[in-house]
């Protein structure tokens, strides 16, 4: 049914391919992930299962999934045939390839990266609410993302859609949950995300990084000067308030500044919802128009994004991807019990 066209990137948890359904004429991503072993393979069989029955406007919508039988000997049938990615198994390792709609616009990291600057609120707040509102169905079906950030938000010709649920999982009835692994992207953590403790308002929290990221240009953090994983993580699980969270960018207007401010809340109880962020004046009625910083001033600075009055900084865009992570906690120190997990010294991180 699909015939893939070329590879479009690698990432920790696959490959990502561009690809053509032959039955609709539409182009399609194609995304490949490993499970290592049976348990691993029910375990992503399960997760996808209940993934593939997210229909919502703000959501990448999965078309097709080719999952192979453990009792499969090289490969398995489906809708990977013909010129597509074959379901196989090599020992104890099974290929499972995931069939998504094409979004023409690419992620939000691309949006800056092609532009050469960071962008204005008015465009920030249209893609911020889009978000929202795919954050509000996937916690209403208590789905956590944890890994929200701009290159996991993909532009269509008129909508933002919530993508790459590799390391998403269900939560009990939307609460809390605790893991060993703290798995995401590390710049876009939330303090209480080092411990592996996963809600709703680590979202949240990520989509707070999220807005400073596209509204400067830069990463979260990029005042710290560090490129390495556990330096950053080590600096999340220790900072103290009010200087816990990554500088929000001076030139957006005080109503979404205090909205970047609530999603930081040091406590994760104190951050508001999905829903109780889309109730906020500045997304039911708009941006105020005298808050927002003119067209003018924007053009005059875009060769200079500044994030939390740190400078200015030269005219390319850092805005990067980061790097999805999965890393074992479970044998980290704890500094203690308010700020997490704090990786030792000599710890090693996967940054892919």
């Amino acid at each position: 049914r699909f015939t893939i066209r070329e590879k479009i990137r690698r990432g920790g948890f696959g490959v990502v391919y561009k690809a053509f359904d032959n039955v609709t004429g539409q182009y399609v991503v194609a995304k490949e992930l490993i499970a290592s072993g049976k348990a691993d393979l029910d375990q992503i069989a399960k997760e996808i299962s209940f993934l593939t029955s997210l229909t919502h406007p703000h959501i990448v919508d999965v078309k097709h999934v080719d999952s192979p039988s453990i009792a499969s000997s090289s490969s398995t049938s489906g809708g990977g045939g013909g010129g597509g990615l074959n379901s196989s198994r090599n020992d104890d390792d099974f290929k499972v390839q995931i069939y998504m709609e094409w979004m023409s616009g690419g992620s939000l990291a691309d949006v800056v990266k092609e532009a050469g600057h960071r962008l204005h609120e008015s465009t920030i707040a249209r893609y911020v609410k889009h978000a929202l509102l795919g954050l509000r169905y996937l916690h209403e079906q208590n789905v956590l993302h944890r890994d929200i950030k701009p290159g996991n938000l993909l532009l269509g010709s008129d909508v933002v859609k919530i993508a790459d649920f590799g390391i998403s999982t269900v939560s009990n009835q939307g609460a809390s949950m605790a893991t060993t692994k703290t798995m995401g992207t590390p710049i876009y953590l939330a303090p209480e995300a080092l411990r592996g403790k996963f809600s709703p308002a680590t979202d949240i929290w990520a989509l707070g990084c999220t807005i400073c990221s596209i509204a400067s240009g830069r990463e979260p953090w990029h005042h710290l000067e560090l490129r390495e994983a556990l330096p950053i993580m080590f600096h999340i699980g220790t900072a103290q308030p009010p200087d816990h969270h990554p500088r929000i960018p001076t030139q957006l207007s005080p109503a979404m500044q205090a909205i970047v401010q609530k999603c930081f809340a040091f406590d994760p109880d104190e951050r508001p919802s999905a829903e109780e962020l889309l109730e906020d004046p500045y997304f039911e009625f708009g941006p105020p128009p005298g808050e927002l910083e003119t067209f003018e001033d924007f053009h005059s600075q875009v060769g200079s994004s500044d994030c939390g009055g740190g400078g200015g900084g030269g005219g390319d865009p850092q805005l990067e991807d980061g790097g999805t992570m999965r890393t074992d906690v479970s044998s980290w120190s704890t500094v203690s019990p308010q700020y997490g997990a704090t990786p030792p010294g000599g710890g090693t991180g996967d940054g892919r």
